[in-house]
């Protein structure tokens, strides 16, 4: 795909994918956190999807990366 792609736009191209990689590796961090968190409330997850233990526990691991789960995952997308 770059290998054929215009000169002129190849490196937008590859600032994109960069970008989209470096999100979708923050994505996997703040998931895995998040299920630190979740596991250590101690609550009945039985059920639970993950938009709604993002919404319901996701709050203070937003705040320490400067990034919300849904901001996160629009950086990840390659459009």
């Amino acid at each position: 795909m770059l290998e054929d792609a215009d000169p002129a736009i190849r490196h937008i191209i590859e600032r994109k994918i960069r970008t989209s990689r470096e999100a979708m590796a923050r994505l996997d961090k703040m998931d895995l956190e998040l299920l630190d968190v979740m596991m250590a409330s101690g609550d009945d997850l039985t059920g639970i999807k993950l938009n709604e233990a993002r919404k319901k526990y996701g709050k203070a691991i937003e705040e320490r990366y400067g990034y919300t789960f849904p901001q996160t995952q629009r950086a990840a997308k390659l459009w």
